[in-house]
């Protein structure tokens, strides 16, 4: 039981990670990245191509559980047999700055009327 808390800690870290590394990442790499990853050109990904891009963003760093994360099975179904497309995967950044930048206003501006001039 200790072991599977372990390993599921240990893949919500790494999904955290790579999800750190895509909100750091200049939108043109992601474009040169998943061209070379999208083997057939078709501007889609699946998740094997997705889990090489997991790879690249965490600087080379093997995932140790590359099961169906929460954020695998959001982008390829639960079965792994979905596809993720580049504008699916550009809106999904662009959601994921907006939120995060949400977040981070609503803790420290939460409660103000509006942007402090300062």
């Amino acid at each position: 039981m200790a072991s599977e808390k372990v390993r599921m800690l240990s893949s919500a870290i790494q999904s955290f990670l790579f999800l750190v590394s895509l909100i750091n990442t200049p939108k043109n790499n992601f474009l040169t990245t998943f061209q070379v990853l999208d083997i057939d050109s078709n501007w889609i990904l699946d998740k094997n191509e997705f889990e090489t891009l997991e790879t690249l963003f965490l600087n080379g760093v093997r995932l140790e559980n590359p099961e169906n994360t929460t954020l695998k099975a959001y982008f390829f179904k639960e079965d792994g047999t979905g596809y993720l497309t580049y504008n699916t995967f550009l809106n999904f950044i662009d959601d994921l700055q907006d939120e995060c930048l949400r977040a981070e206003y609503n803790e420290f501006c939460g409660d103000l009327d509006g942007i402090s001039s300062l």
